[in-house]
């Protein structure tokens, strides 16, 4: 990933954060690291954990951003909320998997997409 990629992916999370606080979400881990891999965004609201997946794209060329969670991104995320629920989620009533699809236009507006619930 180059830094154009990352640069871009920082400022996606940013918009994400900022759309989960304005929606009554509480946003307890940002970049959650474990051996298998990251989880974007972890927040909570109600008592359900959302282990949320940030996707941001300028350009619908490769599709859009959501199709960048595949299968095997699922995967990854799953070990990494299993990992966290063990060591801090005892607390919470329930859990769900949701992506944020971000398009950022060419006059820099953002077009977010909220997909609760997005795999199991």
């Amino acid at each position: 990933m180059n830094y154009h990629n990352k640069s871009l992916g920082a400022y996606g999370e940013k918009i994400a954060c900022d759309f989960l606080k304005e929606n009554h979400f509480i946003v307890l881990k940002k970049n959650y690291c474990t051996y298998w891999g990251e989880i974007d965004i972890i927040a909570e609201k109600d008592h359900c954990l959302h282990f949320v997946e940030v996707k941001t794209r300028k350009s619908l060329h490769y599709g859009a951003p959501e199709l960048a969670v595949t299968a095997k991104k699922q995967e990854v995320i799953k070990k990494c909320a299993l990992s966290f629920i063990q060591a801090d989620g005892d607390r919470f009533q329930s859990f769900c998997f949701d992506v944020i699809a971000i398009f950022i236009t060419s006059d820099y507006q953002s077009k977010i997409r909220f997909i609760e619930n997005a795999f199991t």
